[in-house]
């Protein structure tokens, strides 16, 4: 008797927002190692700082070169002809524009999704509003943004918002906001309190749950190529994690 598996559709997605700190790589790591389940996993790693490639070197991705995708035609066969998912690692080669080719980096990421089924791509991007981040919303499907609770956090993330309809209406119709990741929250700060409400009030259709609490073990897990609710010891902490990327997975799948 032969079982079929069910194919799923590829699957892209950028996390992203135009401050740094918040908690961006933290946040597509997470949707990553959930992904990995149900789809071949494809970490496309535009921060010069490198942290999700370090993340998944640690995990046993394959590893290749962010560069690659803006500098030549990829052989994406070659590389994903065995069973290991793969990280796009960054380099401080990201940094110089005139080594940036976008449109050919748009037309690889084009014929990736366009030839395999099972695959889920996610960019952990820059914190800036730059030609990193806008290509990688150019090329994803969805969108998520990681804010932290902070008086500037609304202003910052209207503009996010802003950028991602510009893009839609301009580039990529596609092109779906999933929604905002309220993390790093820590529930006795009444500052924290009052922009979260502001938040629920302005954006509730938006605002993800569950929040995420500020935890120390969230950063040591994932400094060791873990998702936190792979330890035993954070079993709450752990729970609220993958709470939050089941949500913004039910949403993708609504929304498909």
């Amino acid at each position: 008797m032969s079982l079929e598996v069910e194919k799923k559709a590829t699957v892209s997605l950028a996390v992203a927002n135009q401050k740094g700190g918040v908690g961006k790589t933290i946040i597509a790591s997470h949707a990553a190692i959930y992904a990995e389940d149900s789809y071949k996993v494809v970490i496309v790693d535009l921060d010069p700082q490198a942290n999700a490639t370090s993340i998944f070197k640690e995990r046993g991705y394959r590893v290749e070169l962010t560069m690659d995708l803006f500098q030549k035609r990829v052989d994406f066969k070659e590389i994903l002809q065995d069973s290991l998912n793969v990280v796009f690692s960054a380099t401080p080669e990201l940094l110089n524009k005139e080594l940036l080719d976008l449109n050919l980096f748009a037309e690889n990421i084009r014929n990736l999704k366009q030839s395999y089924d099972n695959l889920f791509i996610v960019y952990d991007t820059p914190p800036v509003a730059g030609d990193l981040q806008i290509i990688s919303l150019v090329c994803s499907d969805f969108a998520v943004s990681p804010i932290e609770l902070s008086k500037f956090s609304i202003d910052g993330l209207s503009k996010l918002i802003n950028t991602i309809q510009n893009i839609k209406s301009q580039y990529n119709h596609d092109l779906e906001f999933v929604g905002i990741v309220a993390n790093r929250v820590k529930k006795v700060s009444p500052l924290q309190n009052e922009v979260l409400a502001s938040l629920r009030e302005s954006y509730s259709h938006l605002l993800l749950n569950p929040e995420i609490p500020e935890r120390q073990v969230i950063e040591e897990a994932i400094t060791d190529g873990l998702a936190v609710w792979e330890l035993s010891k954070s079993k709450l902490t752990g729970k609220q994690m993958k709470l939050l990327q089941t949500e913004i997975f039910n949403r993708i799948e609504s929304i498909n």
